[in-house]
């Protein structure tokens, strides 16, 4: 019997362990809800063929007092007419949204917007059907602190890292 006992007692040890461990690395990985984020990615999306179809930069911006945020994205997109890539076209927006709620590192954002630099040669149509779906009334994504920096995640886009100018 006291065998047993000493099996129990390892065991409930093991997974209370795992509990605590778990718990710290959660909370140390949470984003503070009132913390203001201004950050900076280099990503490329692909489908497929594995060939990128977007190589670019992100600077991904939060303000918590203002409930407010944007997204900047600048880079090249390859355009393809019957199955060939057959050029790039520069993409310039800013994505502006506002956040509904923020809270323990899920944001959800609603009211979405997007304006153009002069020189972006990208419809919004394409920039919704190939970068971002902002066709919906919300979108939630995940933030997560990572060193100095974040990973920005949902179960629809890549992951990024996104680290502070430095």
């Amino acid at each position: 019997m006291s065998i047993l006992m000493k099996i129990n007692t390892k065991k409930s040890l093991s997974l209370c362990m795992i509990g605590i461990i778990t718990a710290i690395i959660y909370f140390n990985n949470t984003v503070p809800t009132s913390k203001d984020i201004n950050c900076y990615s280099t990503f490329e999306l692909s489908d497929n063929s594995l060939e990128p179809y977007f190589v670019g930069n992100l600077h991904f911006e939060i303000n918590q007092e203002k409930k407010k945020g944007n997204a900047n994205f600048k880079g090249r997109l390859n355009v393809s007419h019957n199955g060939q890539n057959d050029s790039e076209v520069y993409l310039l927006k800013n994505l502006n949204f506002d956040i509904k709620s923020f809270k323990q590192g899920v944001l959800t954002l609603n009211n979405f917007s997007l304006t153009s630099n002069s020189r972006n040669q990208v419809s919004d149509d394409i920039f919704i059907e190939r970068i971002v779906d902002i066709s919906v009334k919300e979108r939630k994504i995940m933030l997560s602190k990572l060193g100095d920096g974040y990973v920005i995640h949902n179960i629809y886009s890549p992951i990024l890292i996104c680290t502070p100018q430095s």
